[in-house]
């Protein structure tokens, strides 16, 4: 990161597609959700759970209370227990001044610069690993672990150039909730 100047940062403002944005617990959680339920986890998470309501089903007069709650707990493990803590991981992490400080992000063909707590960090489109829209959010994934969230609010009129801009530079995945959810 490097220090910037505010010409840069007006220059860059003009030319390219630029939000300030500062996510909320919800943003996060959100994310979280995202995480934990995608691909091969969503696909056992969701197993899991309809397995446990099918056993405690087939076996609800036949076995002793014990064996009642504990298909009781494997229900709740994903539907209630996971999504509780991940909000309470999240209530945590939104309490970082860096997150509370927001940041600004300018878009443009080259690929986009992130502004916080008075540096700078330049990605050109090439060093993005995937990205993703949901419902409430585009995701900016840099690798496994790190990426950049833009909620749903912070799209109003700059939404289809760079919805365009993104799917043109760079691996796509999950677009078509995109076009859904971000008219």
């Amino acid at each position: 990161m490097h220090n910037i100047t505010k010409d840069k940062e007006n220059k860059d403002k003009k030319d390219g597609i630029s939000l300030d944005i500062k996510l909320n617990v919800n943003d996060i959680w959100l994310f979280s959700m995202y995480n934990a339920n995608r691909g091969m986890l969503g696909i056992f998470n969701l197993s899991f759970t309809l397995a446990a309501i099918y056993m405690l089903l087939i076996n609800i007069s036949s076995s002793d209370i014990p064996m009642k709650l504990l298909f009781v707990f494997f229900i709740l493990l994903f539907s209630v227990i996971q999504p509780a803590m991940l909000y309470l991981k999240a209530f945590k992490q939104a309490k970082n001044n860096h997150i509370k400080d927001g940041f600004k992000i300018i878009f443009d063909e080259s690929g986009f610069e992130v502004f916080q707590s008075g540096q700078s960090l330049k990605f050109e489109w090439n060093m993005v690993y995937k990205s993703a829209a949901t419902n409430t959010m585009i995701i900016i994934f840099l690798n496994n672990i790190r990426a950049y969230l833009i909620p749903k609010r912070y799209l109003d009129k700059d939404n289809y150039r760079l919805k365009e801009l993104i799917k043109s530079k760079t691996r796509v995945s999950f677009f078509t909730r995109f076009t859904n959810g971000f008219k």
